[in-house]
């Protein structure tokens, strides 16, 4: 964790480490910007041909929302995604994720700009492709590492008991100061998030 970081021969790690953090933040800042440039185009035009949505339907409706635009820096299979091992001043397009439960079904919208498709190429073999309790925990995983905006219902979380909200908590918050962990089999978030509605 980044407090852990003290210095080596000398050298403040933590300064070094908040310099090159937000230095990533300004760039993902410009990345978002472009997005949103795209977005007002787009809703003042109302065509929205240049933006592609990819959705799951769940049959229950869960206690979950979540609004966020994240950038993957791997794959779910581990393997890091090139968009971040070529120059880093081009932009890398957010994917944007969606959930919330309505009449009785939880949706799930990912969606991303075109011309950033060649991006997210492995969601549909590695998420979109896969039976209905491994989609569950993939984005299980993919919320508990990468989104940064979410809401349970107080019909879900009133019911956990102390440690099952604290072992949430302890494993959240770090999410956006640590590395990210691709192994997404090692992330075993303390509770079902796609627990229905009672």
């Amino acid at each position: 964790m980044l407090f852990d970081i003290h210095s080596v021969n000398g050298v403040d790690l933590n300064k070094e480490y908040l310099q090159l953090a937000l230095a990533g933040e300004q760039l993902g800042s410009k990345d978002i910007e472009r997005c949103l440039d795209f977005f007002r185009i787009m809703f003042e035009s109302e065509n929205f041909s240049e933006l592609i949505t990819k959705k799951i339907i769940l049959d229950d409706e869960c206690g979950l929302a979540i609004s966020s635009a994240i950038t993957f820096p791997f794959d779910f299979e581990g393997n890091q995604l090139d968009h971040l091992t070529i120059e880093l001043e081009k932009p890398s397009l957010p994917l944007l994720v969606s959930i919330f439960p309505q009449r009785g079904k939880t949706f799930i919208l990912m969606s991303f700009l075109k011309e950033g498709e060649s991006m997210y190429y492995f969601l549909d073999d590695q998420l979109f492709k896969k039976d209905q309790k491994t989609k569950k925990k993939l984005l299980s995983n993919l919320i508990l590492k990468n989104c940064s905006n979410i809401v349970f219902s107080p019909k879900i979380w009133d019911k956990l008991s102390r440690r099952k909200k604290d072992q949430f908590i302890d494993m959240f918050t770090p999410n956006m100061l640590e590395d990210f962990n691709p192994d997404f089999a090692k992330n075993i978030p303390p509770f079902d998030f796609f627990t229905p509605l009672p």
